[in-house]
C-alpha cells in the first residue's frame, strides 16, 4: 500500500510540473540533422528502483511481524492449555478448594511465562487473576480480560464471583444473568437451588462446594427474592482473604487456616455450632466423613447439631408444603437426572417414616418418587440394598 501511495504522489507531482512547465514561453529548438544515427540519451531512474527496495523491505518486514505474532498465539494457547489444566486438577480435588503447593507453583509459572510473551493479552490478565484464588486485589486483570472478551463465560464466572465476594448484589446478579443466557449456569442447577435453600432453618447458614451450585442457589435467592435470611458460605469463595472477612464482620469465627480443605469445614463448624449450619449434598464425603455422627438430613442438605435431632416432621413439612420438585418431574439432561438422586436420602427416611405411622397413602406417593428418581439418575442398586430389598 505504502508503494502505491508514493507512485500515485510522484504522479501527480509529475503533472503538475509539466503543466507548469508548459506556462512557460517555448524557446526555438536548435536544428537537428535527421541523418544523425545518434541514440537519444537516457537517464536511469534511480528514484523507482528505490521505491521498489523499500517496498520489498517492507513486504519482508510484515511477514516477519505476522509469522512471529502466529507464533506468539499458538505459544500463548500453549500456556493457556497448561493453566487450565491444572486448574481442572485442582477444581476436581474431593478433599480442598485450595491447589497443592505443586499445583500453585504450576499455575503461577504458567502466568509468568504468558506474561513475559505478552502482558496485553486476554492470556496473561485473565490467568492472571484466577491464579490468585479470588484475590480481589487483582481485579485489574480480570477487568483487562473483559475488556478483550466481553463474552467469555469464564470471565463473567468470575465476575460474579468477584461481586459476590465485594457484596455486590446488583453487579453479581447482572454476571449470573449473562451466565443463565449463555447457558453456562444451566435451568436445572437452578431448579434444584429452589428447594436446597428451602431445606435451609431459619436464619441458618448454607455451604456450598463450588461454583455450579453456589451460583444457581445465590441466582435463585436473588432473582426470585427467596430465602433471603439465608446466608450462603461457599468453599471456594473461601479462598477470597476479602471473603473471609467480610464473613468475621458478619460475626462468624473463621478457622486459622488458609487452605480450604475437609479440616477447615469441621472447625467452621465447630466455632459456629449455633449458626444453624447446613451442607449442601452437593459435598464431596470426604468433607462429611469427619462430621458424620452430628448430621442429619433435611430435604436436600445435611443439618450439623451437637445434640440428638428428630428430622421426621421436618422431612414431611418440606416435602408436602415446600418443596416444588421440579427435578424430579422435569428433569431431561443426564445433568438434571443425577442432580435429582440428591432427593433419595430424605425420600428413603420419609419411606421409612410414613411406614411406621401407617401413612400408606402418603408412603405410596413416596415410594413412587424413589422409583423415578432411582431409575432416571440410575441408583437403583443403591437404592434396593438401602431398603433391603434384593
Amino acid at each position: 500500500m505504502r508503494f502505491l501511495i508514493i507512485l500515485f504522489f510522484l504522479y501527480n507531482f509529475s503533472l503538475a510540473w509539466a503543466q507548469e512547465i508548459e506556462t512557460v514561453p517555448k524557446k526555438e529548438k536548435p536544428a537537428v540533422n535527421s541523418n544523425t544515427n545518434a541514440a537519444p540519451s537516457q537517464k536511469p531512474s534511480f528514484e523507482s528502483e528505490e521505491i521498489q527496495q523499500s517496498a520489498d523491505r517492507e513486504l519482508k518486514k510484515d511477514e516477519a511481524t505476522s509469522k512471529n505474532a502466529t507464533a506468539i498465539s499458538v505459544k500463548l494457547n500453549q500456556l493457556g492449555a497448561q493453566f487450565k489444566q491444572v486448574e481442572l486438577q485442582s477444581n476436581v480435588m474431593r478433599t480442598q478448594r485450595t491447589p497443592t503447593v505443586t499445583q500453585q507453583k504450576l499455575l503461577n509459572d504458567a502466568v509468568k511465562n504468558l506474561e513475559d510473551l505478552n502482558s496485553k493479552s486476554f492470556e496473561y490478565n485473565f490467568y492472571k487473576y484466577v491464579s490468585g484464588n479470588h484475590n480481589t486485589s487483582w481485579f485489574s486483570n480480570l477487568a483487562a480480560a473483559e475488556k478483550l472478551e466481553p463474552k467469555n463465560n469464564e470471565v463473567q464466572a468470575q465476575l460474579a464471583s468477584y461481586y459476590l465476594i465485594m457484596k455486590n448484589e446488583t453487579q453479581a446478579l447482572n454476571y449470573l444473568k449473562k451466565l443463565v443466557s449463555s447457558g453456562k449456569l444451566g435451568s436445572e442447577p437452578i431448579a434444584l437451588s429452589h428447594d436446597l435453600l428451602q431445606s435451609v432453618a431459619q436464619n441458618g447458614v448454607l455451604v456450598t462446594h463450588g461454583a455450579d451450585d453456589t451460583y444457581a442457589c445465590v441466582y435463585t435467592q436473588m432473582k426470585d427474592k427467596l430465602r433471603q435470611d439465608v446466608v450462603i458460605v461457599s468453599l471456594e469463595l473461601l479462598q477470597s482473604e476479602t471473603y473471609r472477612k467480610s464473613l468475621t464482620g458478619k460475626g462468624y469465627q473463621m478457622p486459622s487456616a488458609k487452605v480450604i480443605d475437609v479440616n477447615y469445614l469441621t472447625q467452621f463448624c465447630q466455632l459456629n455450632q449455633a449458626k444453624n449450619i447446613s451442607i449442601s449434598m452437593t459435598l464431596p464425603k470426604e468433607y462429611l466423613t469427619p462430621l458424620k455422627s452430628r448430621l442429619y438430613t433435611v430435604g436436600l442438605l445435611f443439618e450439623y447439631h451437637t445434640d440428638s435431632f428428630d428430622n421426621y416432621s421436618m422431612n414431611d413439612f418440606l416435602w408436602n408444603k415446600k418443596f416444588n420438585k421440579d427435578l424430579i418431574k422435569n428433569a431431561k439432561s443426564n445433568e438434571g437426572k443425577e442432580l435429582s438422586a440428591n432427593y433419595l436420602p430424605m425420600l428413603l427416611i420419609l419411606q421409612e417414616y410414613y411406614g411406621k405411622i401407617g401413612e400408606k397413602e402418603s408412603l405410596n406417593k413416596v415410594n413412587e418418587a424413589i422409583d423415578l428418581v432411582a431409575k432416571q439418575s440410575n441408583k437403583q442398586e443403591i437404592v434396593k440394598k438401602l431398603t433391603k430389598s434384593d
